[in-house]
């Protein structure tokens, strides 16, 4: 006896519900065929969950994390991290043609693989899926030639993953040469291959669409899905000729994408068999089932024993990478949760556009093989910012990934604007023991300082510092980085507009010198965060020549700057800040004006910068400062959020006076957040003891 399971989205769990009620009428399936979802759920009964068991696992999953490769914030590695709140767009560079082309699908289905390699690791040795506890197999097409493929061998994951690449909305699967896509294209309802496995009597569970009827031909959406449509429709209604009892769920009113909505999905389901359920009870007493005692195949596994770590496909990127991102160790022991972990580390990476494993049973516990698919391209991407402040700019990137040598990243940043910079960063994996990288930073910034007299602007000054920075950091986790460098640079300042009494009105600086770093991040979002931490610590000493009204001075500054971020989530939509900034300079005179601490306004993309609601963009100036912020946040909607904020802080020239407990700023700000697709939106207003009065503020886009 067969079961086949159709494609159809979501709409698929209603398949769940369908193999609940054929155990509950005594029916035990011998073989399986799936397309597209029914593959998901058919390859998962295929191999021993129960339909109770299954509708489990669906409800742990968060279906929107799978479906659109959401990868957790905290498992992307640190030199990664920066990149994931500054561009907005991105496409694939191919080199050998010199040209930029629109991806070949808008999600790679990482996250997919990663649950059903788990989920069906107790069939991992097992190649010829004929040999499963119950054969099966699942359909997938041809993007090339339209033929339809069936995949009854190989990785399961991989074949499951190439029979729901649904065309433009998951990348293609290249799987024994041929580029394959969603089976449903051309065989949506696999009867003919269930009676191929040895089905001589058929249960067909179809959720796919009929064709509209003329009168809701109304679209143009509507009219091309009807049109890629016939193929696969009259191989349906072939297969319903072939099928013993056919059901139907009515899931008309639910998209391929609902996947929120499973209790209706799987109800559906159930409500659907149970119309035949008189027909599921006399194939079950012909088919005398009730009283099978076979042993259960073990389904859950929570922990394995790794003797061996084995990778395939490694062609530019080196193994010591690879192995320093999982952190797993040989003939050791690991949840696989942690393996799970372990492996969006090292997607995390970004060098891949897929990582998969199998495990291979040996003696004393199993070979974990990791087959990677390299990325053959490289990246252009772009982002585009607008505040009160900075005014407009847009950013254009270019990523290159192992041009240079294996496990290198060559990023170039180009950001136009009235004040505009360029960037070129080179990081190279070393492979040094426990792990460690390089990274070169050339650079030139231009932007403006304004200088304000009790909140009334004083002067501007047209600031720009050229220069190139040398890191040596640890790479081998992806919440904390710690690192140590030197830096030389060039700095210079015109005024704009200055009074006539002010004592100078250019400088020329040259800087040398040496820092180290601390930086932890467990922010679960970039922006709008709801939990987690974040510290920046770091302390530079500066040897500094500069020219200044004709003289010239060689200060040596010493300085520490602290930003430090605690978010704790209080409910579901509530969550609470504590946001601590500052920074202390040492310094024999004169003091290098251009190195002080600036507090004001609430954009933060400057390292000597503070925030501070109801203030300028960088009002207040001094050698030392302190700012703590108190902020809630709520999300009264998806996407939508209230913020409010409480600040307190003090800037002095030197360090006893700004230890005293007196003559504080305070301020105060609320607004509105929105997350976009072209990133986030902010408008607020501010308010601050200094003056009468608010400032507004707007941001729109990620801060560069």
């Amino acid at each position: 006896m067969g079961l086949v399971l159709s494609g159809g989205g979501a709409r698929g769990l209603a398949h769940i519900g369908v193999i609940k009620v054929i155990e509950e009428a005594g029916i035990d399936v011998d073989c399986v065929t799936g397309t597209s979802m029914g593959s998901i759920i058919g390859s998962l009964h295929a191999i021993g969950y129960s339909g109770i068991e299954i509708e489990a696992l669906v409800r742990e999953i968060d279906w929107d994390v799978i479906m659109y490769d959401r990868l957790p914030r905290r498992q992307i590695s640190m030199e990664e991290k920066r990149d994931l709140a500054r561009y907005i767009g991105s496409f694939p560079i191919d080199l050998d043609k010199f040209s930029i082309s629109l991806p070949s699908g808008l999600v790679a289905g990482q996250n997919f693989q990663t649950m059903m390699a788990r989920v069906t690791l107790s069939v991992h040795h097992i190649d010829n899926f004929r040999h499963f506890p119950r054969p099966f197999l699942c359909l997938a097409t041809d993007v090339e030639t339209g033929e339809p493929v069936v995949l009854d061998h190989g990785n399961i994951t991989e074949c499951v993953r190439a029979s729901m690449s649904i065309p433009s909305l998951f990348t293609p699967v290249e799987l024994d040469g041929r580029l394959l896509v969603d089976g449903g294209i051309m065989r949506n309802f696999p009867v003919q291959e269930v009676r191929d496995l040895g089905a001589d009597i058929v249960i067909g569970c179809d959720v796919s669409l009929a064709l509209y009827k003329r009168e809701e031909l109304s679209s143009l959406v509507r009219i091309m899905h009807q049109c890629i449509s016939f193929q696969g429709i009259r191989s349906i209604l072939e297969g319903y000729e072939q099928t013993d009892i056919l059901i139907q769920p009515e899931v008309a009113e639910y998209s391929i994408t609902d996947f929120t909505r499973i209790d209706s999905l799987i109800a559906l389901g159930e409500r659907a068999a149970r119309e035949k359920f008189p027909e599921l009870l006399a194939l079950a007493d012909i088919l005398n089932r009730n009283d099978d005692d076979s042993p259960r195949p073990l389904l859950f596994i929570d922990s394995l024993y790794i003797v061996r770590i084995r990778t395939e496909g490694l062609d530019n990127v080196s193994k010591d990478l690879v192995i320093g991102k999982l952190r797993l160790n040989e003939h050791s022991w690991i949840r696989t949760d942690e393996l799970d972990r372990a492996v969006n580390r090292l997607y995390g990476t970004q060098y891949f556009e897929r990582v998969s494993y199998t495990l291979e049973p040996v003696q004393g516990g199993v070979v974990l093989v990791l087959h990677l698919v390299e990325k053959t391209t490289q990246d252009f991407r772009f982002g585009l910012r607008y505040n009160n402040d900075l005014k407009a700019a847009v950013l254009l990137n270019l990523t290159f990934r192992n041009l240079l040598i294996e496990g290198s990243k060559l990023s170039i940043d180009w950001k136009l604007s009235e004040f505009s910079g360029l960037t070129v960063s080179s990081f190279i994996h070393t492979g040094w023991k426990p792990g460690f990288g390089i990274g070169l930073d050339l650079f030139t910034e231009d932007f403006e300082v304004r200088s304000y007299n009790e909140s009334v602007l004083e002067s501007t000054w047209d600031y720009r510092n050229t220069g190139i920075s040398l890191r040596l950091q640890t790479l081998f986790h992806t919440q904390w980085s710690l690192g140590l460098g030197g830096e030389i640079s060039d700095a210079r300042g015109e005024s704009i507009i200055i009074p006539d009494d002010f004592p100078y009105d250019d400088f020329k600086m040259r800087y040398m010198h040496w820092f180290w770093f601390l930086h932890v991040d467990t922010l679960d979002r970039a922006v709008f965060p709801r939990k987690g931490v974040k510290l920046e610590l770091s302390g530079r000493c500066l040897f500094a020549y500069y020219t200044l009204d004709k003289q010239d001075f060689d200060p040596v500054v010493d300085q520490y700057i602290l930003r430090y971020t605690e978010i704790v989530q209080l409910l579901d939509n509530f969550s609470m800040a504590l946001h601590m900034y500052g920074g202390v300079s040492q310094c024999n005179d004169p003091f290098p004006s251009d190195q002080a601490f600036y507090v004001g306004g609430n954009e933060t993309n400057l390292e000597l910068q503070f925030p501070f609601d109801g203030l300028h963009w960088m009002e207040l100036v001094s050698r030392n400062a302190a700012v703590v912020i108190v902020e809630g946040q709520v999300e009264v909607i998806k996407n939508v959020f209230l913020i409010g904020r409480l600040d307190a802080g003090k800037v002095a020239q030197d360090l006893k006076t700004l230890t005293e407990m007196r003559h504080f700023i305070t301020g105060a700000g609320f607004g509105v957040g929105l997350m976009t697709p072209i990133g986030p939106m902010h408008l607020s207003q501010g308010f601050c003891n200094r003056r009468e009065g608010s400032l507004t503020s707007v941001r729109i886009g990620y801060q560069f």
